[in-house]
């Protein structure tokens, strides 16, 4: 007997689903990265791969709305990794490192100062 009675996967899949008017939002069990996670059965998977269906192993579903528990189908497109971090990076542009971290230069006497002060 299933653990979970006679239920289908996809079944269950539906019942961890908050439809609202925007993003369909997986309310099931959660990855640490914020992805959500479903087990189909056989193997955990990604629940928004799981609702369309086949998606190659080599391609990223990429999260239109930037929801990654969004399951909504018109929400997600199969992208290669490439265009998945070019949108990604134009939806949420982070400064680029120059001298510093994160485009914070340091300034020469500034940084001899904290140097004495960490030799002190």
């Amino acid at each position: 007997m299933k653990p979970w009675g006679s239920t289908t996967p996809w079944e269950r899949f539906w019942r961890k689903v908050e439809i609202t008017l925007g993003c369909w939002n997986w309310t099931g069990a959660k990855q640490s990265g914020g992805y959500g996670n479903f087990w189909d059965g056989t193997r955990n998977v990604l629940p928004h791969r799981y609702i369309l269906g086949h998606v190659p192993e080599d391609m990223e579903v990429d999260h239109l709305c930037s929801n990654r528990l969004c399951v909504r189908p018109r929400h997600l497109e199969v992208v290669t990794r490439d265009v998945n971090v070019q949108r990604q990076e134009a939806r949420n542009p982070r400064p680029r490192r120059s001298n510093g971290t994160y485009g914070h230069t340091w300034q020469q006497p500034a940084l001899e100062g904290l140097v004495a002060q960490l030799n002190s």
